[in-house]
């Protein structure tokens, strides 16, 4: 084999290994988003299950709170009649 040919062997077994290394850095960077992507996911589906908890517990909250205004405001009503009445029977 000449120089020249030793050259130009030289040199794409040169850009394979070039070449090699560049795709073996693109494997490694697709395979770490994968990786980040699943752990995404499990974060987002554990994220969504607290709040979910949440959304129920504030639901639960607020429909307690409405239970507790009625009977108040039911409350008050007698009163203000029970008031009236009274105020109507003594002036």
């Amino acid at each position: 084999m000449g120089r020249k040919q030793l050259n130009q062997r030289w040199r794409k077994l040169k850009k394979r290994r070039v070449n090699l290394y560049f795709l073996e850095n693109r494997v490694s960077q697709l395979e770490g988003q994968r990786e980040v992507v699943c752990l995404d996911l499990e974060n987002t589906h554990d994220l969504l299950q607290q709040l979910e908890i949440k959304v129920n517990r504030l639901i639960e909250q607020h429909r307690a709170l409405a239970a507790e205004q009625q009977q108040a405001n039911t409350r008050s009503v007698w009163q203000r009649i029970l008031q009236i009445l009274n105020t109507k029977g003594n002036p």
